[in-house]
């Protein structure tokens, strides 16, 4: 009860003040409710949300897939049986009768979102043919097909899958999806750094030319001193993590300093034409 009287006394003296000060008269629970308004106004504006600690905001929007204009995932969707078969099943449940009159080609592009959860939503087939569109959804739904969905980094994403079905009478071989084409090109990670890539890196001008630059800061620390210089060109051309190897540990960190900072631009290599990290060595002797 103590502090009950305490609080009352105390917000009193608070209104009072401000009454004398704002030479207004109201009563009192008319000044109380203005109070607790104005307060629950002031609570609400503190009160921002904030997503889990490390994750990105805009992956909760973002959609992926596996062609443009959307990005690859670091982890790609997984279909729960063998997605070699997936254009074979698809087969199994369209009804081609209607089709099989003329000798039509009929094309459509099957799409459709893995969600998070591992269901599909958003399917669509286009193509010229009307009919042949609303049976490749219509087989597809009978498929009752089930995915694991994609991913990047810790966190599960929506993959946009893009998948291109064609028939023509006599019907072509359904054949099989593979699985590295049906997904796309698989990202490649931004952070390792290989040694065995599809493109090497490459100087512009030649490596003799990258060499004389190199020689041409070390002078005379080169003279019959045989080293061996790598380094990491990285995906935007620089070069970083340079090492140099020789029997003369003094003299390989001399070298070192000497060199640094190396400004040259080199191209850099790539991976499933996309550009990665790479280790280049050269050799002066």
């Amino acid at each position: 009860m103590g502090r009950f009287f305490y609080f009352k006394n105390q917000l009193s003296k608070f209104y009072f003040i401000i009454a004398e000060i704002f030479n207004i008269s109201i009563p009192m629970k008319t000044f109380l409710l203005i109070l607790t308004v104005v307060s629950s106004i002031f609570v609400k504006s503190q009160v921002t949300s904030h997503p889990p600690a490390g994750k990105d905001p805009s992956i909760e929007e973002k959609i992926y897939g596996n062609k443009k204009p959307y990005e690859q995932a670091d982890i790609l969707p997984q279909f729960k049986g063998e997605i070699t078969e997936f254009k074979k099943l698809l087969f199994e449940k369209l009804d081609l009768k209607k089709f099989n009159n003329n000798n039509t080609f009929y094309f459509s592009e099957l799409s459709f979102i893995i969600e998070k959860n591992g269901s599909v939503s958003s399917i669509k087939a286009e193509g010229d043919e009307k009919d042949f569109n609303a049976e490749v959804i219509n087989g597809f739904k009978k498929m009752k097909t089930e995915w694991i969905a994609a991913g990047t980094g810790n966190w599960k994403v929506r993959y946009h899958v893009s998948v291109p079905i064609s028939y023509s009478n006599p019907p072509l071989a359904k054949g099989t999806t593979d699985k590295y084409n049906f997904f796309g090109n698989k990202k490649v990670s931004t952070l390792e750094v290989f040694e065995n890539v599809e493109q090497r890196p490459f100087y512009q001008k030649g490596v003799e030319s990258f060499k004389n630059i190199i020689l041409s800061k070390i002078g005379s620390l080169a003279d019959s001193y045989p080293f061996t210089m790598s380094f990491v060109v990285e995906r935007d051309g620089l070069c970083s993590g340079v090492k140099i190897s020789g029997t003369d540990e003094e003299k390989n960190e001399k070298i070192k300093r000497a060199i640094l900072p190396i400004k040259e631009i080199w191209i850099p290599a790539k991976i499933s034409g996309q550009a990665v990290r790479c280790k280049y060595g050269i050799d002066f002797n």
